[in-house]
């Protein structure tokens, strides 16, 4: 038996072999086979690429001079591997190909695996700053036009688009909007840098008369406020409150409707007057009386009042008296009934009580 079974590439084939029988008769046999397979495996090799990034300047990924590694347990020298120039120029990924050269070998003989960098090209850093404005309230927006822009690549371009606008006091970010007319927005990572709009609160001094008079018993009132400071078409009103009706000071005091004006877009000082309500000149005034000296005391209890208001009440307790010949005072005192004392500027005036000596009668010369 010879056997002729060969294999050189990868796969399989039956081990052949051919039987010379010399003089042994054929025919006295009944030939079984066994043949055995001739095998060879395809040998593993693996292609590795390399990443490569950049970030987006507007040209393609630069083309790569180095070759894909090719390892594995057993590689022909004729086989190797070139870079497929992949075609990236607008920010994004894709796998780095490859294109196998395999000279004289054969790519059956091969169990090929890979592993694949990353071509990629990074978005651009593209700032767009707008500027700062600042003003005092008075009912119209404000807005801050202008914008710069840094980092675009030569020969694009794109217009901002200014937005940010604020009317009542506080502040707001000076916004935009960009519109991409001569470049690609996936090429850029936007850094927004906003300004400030800021709006401060208006001043307004808010006003009430002063008021005066003599305490009569009613309320003391003034009414009417005058404002200054509102912007143009606001439009606000008072209520002035302030009342005194006892003798005193007090404040003019006020309240105000806003109505559709916010509030907050005003700085608020308020100037309300003085009311003040003086005491009033009461003058309590005794009789005087005279008498001849009788042994008993004179007094005189009628008075009359001058400035005591109507429906007021006092009481006027007299204290005067006088016996013995000669004058004094018709003294008394006030006592504040209904009225209130401080109310009054009390005015004493004491008539006289005048007792006179008995006349000496004579009678014959004795």
């Amino acid at each position: 038996v010879t056997v002729t079974g060969t294999i050189t590439d990868a796969g399989s084939t039956p081990n052949a072999y051919t039987v010379d029988l010399n003089d042994v008769k054929e025919t006295n046999y009944a030939l079984t086979e066994d043949v055995g397979t001739l095998t060879i495996k395809k040998s593993k090799i693996k292609v590795t690429t390399n990443d490569y990034s950049k970030t987006y300047d507007g040209l393609p990924l630069p083309e790569t001079t180095d070759q894909p590694y090719i390892s594995g347990d057993f590689v022909e020298p004729d086989i190797y591997a070139t870079y497929t120039q992949n075609k990236i120029q607008d920010a994004g990924s894709t796998k780095a190909t490859y294109e196998m050269h395999w000279g004289e070998a054969k790519e059956n003989n091969y169990e090929v695996s890979e592993e694949l960098g990353t071509l990629k090209i990074n978005p651009r850093n593209l700032t767009v700053s707008t500027s700062d404005g600042e003003k005092t309230y008075d009912g119209t927006p404000l807005t801050k036009g202008g914008a710069s822009v840094d980092g675009l690549v030569e020969g694009e371009s794109v217009t901002v688009n200014v937005t940010g606008s604020i009317k009542d006091a506080g502040t707001a970010s000076n916004s935009y909007t960009i519109d991409w007319v001569g470049a690609k927005s996936g090429n850029y990572n936007v850094i927004p840098d906003q300004g400030t709009l800021k709006v401060n609160p208006r001043p307004l001094t808010v006003s009430t008369p002063n008021g005066e008079k003599t305490y009569d018993g009613t309320a003391l009132t003034a009414g009417g406020a005058s404002f200054d400071g509102l912007a143009e078409g606001d439009t606000v009103t008072a209520n002035v409150t302030g009342s005194i009706t006892d003798a005193g000071t007090a404040s003019n005091s006020f309240t105000i409707n806003w109505g559709y004006v916010k509030s907050g877009n005003y700085a608020l000082t308020e100037k309300p007057g003085t009311l003040t309500v003086k005491r009033r000149p009461l003058k309590v005034t005794s009789k005087s009386a005279e008498k001849t000296w009788d042994g008993d005391p004179l007094t005189c209890e009628e008075y009359t009042v001058e400035g005591l208001v109507d429906g007021q009440s006092i009481t006027v307790e007299f204290t005067g008296s006088r016996t013995d010949v000669g004058e004094s005072d018709n003294s008394f005192n006030v006592k504040f009934d209904s009225a209130k004392e401080g109310n009054y500027d009390l005015i004493k005036e004491y008539g006289k009580l005048k007792v006179n000596e008995v006349p000496w009668v004579t009678d014959g010369g004795y």
